[in-house]
């Protein structure tokens, strides 16, 4: 695994930060988070707002997430801060990779922001996952 960039550390840092915070249908921060909202919300945080509501990241009719278009597709979650998109298309379920086996990500069972180790998961498999890396560089 290469080093982090200043950027991708920044971000893991304010995702990290979250740890704990509340689930709240569609939230982006104050009261809580919603999946999409933890990554929306540490965007914003670094100057990166991509003023789209958190609902409509998983769109049920747009087939990919808007916050994707900010993102380049790899074969595997590798570095910290890389985007885990479960079920495809539609899309259920995003969570950030925070390394060694674990994601932070919330959601409504869960009921906060948490991290959770998605080794050996049958959920988090990749075959209904896919993996991208947010472009910090352009």
């Amino acid at each position: 695994m290469s080093k982090l960039s200043a950027e991708q550390s920044k971000f893991m840092d304010l995702v990290r930060a979250k740890l704990g915070a509340k689930f709240v249908e569609g939230g982006r921060g104050s009261v809580g988070y919603d999946c999409a909202g933890v990554i929306l919300a540490s965007l914003s945080e670094m100057g990166r707002d991509l003023s789209i509501p958190s609902y409509s990241i998983l769109s049920r009719t747009d087939p990919k997430p808007h916050i994707l278009e900010h993102c380049v597709e790899i074969p595997s979650a590798e570095h910290p801060g890389d985007i885990i998109v479960c079920n495809r298309y539609p899309v259920t379920h995003l969570l950030v990779y925070a390394g060694e086996g674990y994601a932070i990500h919330c959601h409504p069972r869960v009921g906060k922001v948490a991290l959770t180790c998605i080794t050996n998961s049958v959920y988090f498999k990749p075959s209904r996952c896919t993996y991208y890396r947010i472009k910090f560089d352009g």
